[in-house]
């Protein structure tokens, strides 16, 4: 749907890359094979909303997101989907005092391509880019509070032990940009545009 031309609400958005409702399963699998959910400090992302974001935009105007969805179906278009391998488990912003706890994905020039292109859309209409380097990774969950002695222990063993793990790997096809909506129960995604890596036009435009 697209906004009227008073709409001026920000509008809280990501970019992102979707993944396969049975690469969400393994993610899913693979967290409750390692008991995370014994660790009672840790807050599990639901699994419908596993996701690889590219960018953060922050609060943005309907009419900004508009004006660059238009510009993602024109370049994103003439990309090709490529594979990915979900490998790593990890934490930020360090093991030893995890706040968020993550899997990492094997090197893809590919996905470092797809970033920058994007990134350079986000720059022409004067959106945010961050400094620091792309560090392409899974949100499992977070920790708002410190852990326990005892569990943060058991968390940095199994970090660890599990650092080279393959986990999944899959067809990175479709890029979304995301509205992300703040709820009691947590975030709520909800896709703005949706554009896949292939000659196909882009659907759901606001």
């Amino acid at each position: 749907m697209k906004p009227s031309s008073g709409n001026t609400a920000a509008i809280r958005s990501f970019i992102a890359l979707e993944l396969p409702g049975e690469t969400r399963e393994a993610v899913a699998r693979y967290y409750q094979a390692l008991e995370l959910g014994k660790l009672a400090g840790l807050r599990p992302v639901r699994t419908d909303n596993l996701h690889l974001t590219l960018h953060f935009l922050g609060d943005q105007p309907a009419q900004t997101l508009h004006l660059l969805s238009s510009s993602l179906q024109e370049v994103l278009s003439g990309l090709s989907s490529f594979p990915l391998v979900i490998r790593g488990l990890g934490a930020f912003p360090r093991v030893e005092k995890p706040r968020v706890v993550w899997l990492g994905f094997e090197p893809s020039s590919s996905l470092l391509n797809l970033h920058g292109v994007i990134a350079e859309q986000l720059r022409r209409r004067g959106l945010p880019v961050e400094d620091r380097p792309f560090q392409a990774h899974l949100t499992l969950a977070r920790i708002p509070v410190p852990l326990n002695v005892s569990d943060g222990q058991r968390l940095m063993t199994l970090i660890r032990g599990e650092k080279n793990k393959s986990v999944a790997q899959f067809q990175a096809s479709t890029v979304i940009l995301f509205q992300s909506e703040l709820k009691p129960g947590g975030s709520v995604y909800k896709a703005i545009s949706v554009h896949p890596l292939t000659d196909r036009t882009a659907s759901g435009m606001v």
